[in-house]
């Protein structure tokens, strides 16, 4: 429903603000739609009140997962080797990519499943990046066979998509 509200104090008969309710159910389309109500005065002077609307019902797309390991070259193997393993956890930066057709609502944001435990991060340039501990990779997505993201537009249209990060 679109509501739009016209002032009718001034003129030969004025009367208080009125509201009128239109239901664009089966009237719209994905896009921009202009709504226009027409109300004629007793003395035959014709109002016209539009407003834009923009219909967003498409999905976004999760378009790609980039999984790479963290702290894993020969120096880092090297230093956490002698810190007996208090340096740091190996860990794994997983970038998630979205895109949405609509310019209009863009990614609001992407969340990560690992398992039961899920992430959620904000969206810069359509992308969102997690860093996880190689472990928690492990433990929560059943020995790095699977891990999922849900993409949102700002609008509330969400898509999820699944990568295998073993295949």
């Amino acid at each position: 429903d679109v509501s739009l509200e016209q002032d009718f104090t001034t003129g030969e008969n004025p009367v208080s603000t009125i509201k009128f309710n239109v239901n664009t159910e089966g009237y719209v389309v994905d896009g921009e739609n202009k709504i226009e109500v027409t109300a004629t005065s007793a003395s035959g002077v014709p109002t016209v009140e539009s407003k834009l609307v923009h219909i967003d019902t498409t999905s976004p797309n999760v378009t790609g997962f980039e999984i790479t390991p963290l702290n894993n070259d020969p120096i880092s193997k090297i230093i956490n080797f002698l810190s007996f393993g208090t340096f740091f956890n190996e860990k794994v930066k997983i970038e998630v990519s979205a895109n949405d057709d609509k310019a209009s609502s863009c990614i609001k944001s992407i969340t990560l499943f690992l398992g039961e435990e899920s992430i959620t991060e904000q969206v810069v340039e359509n992308k969102a990046t997690f860093v996880v501990t190689k472990s928690e990779l492990e433990e929560n997505s059943v020995y790095s066979t699977e891990i999922s993201a849900v993409a949102t537009d700002n609008v509330g249209n969400t898509t999820e998509e699944a990568v295998n990060p073993t295949a």
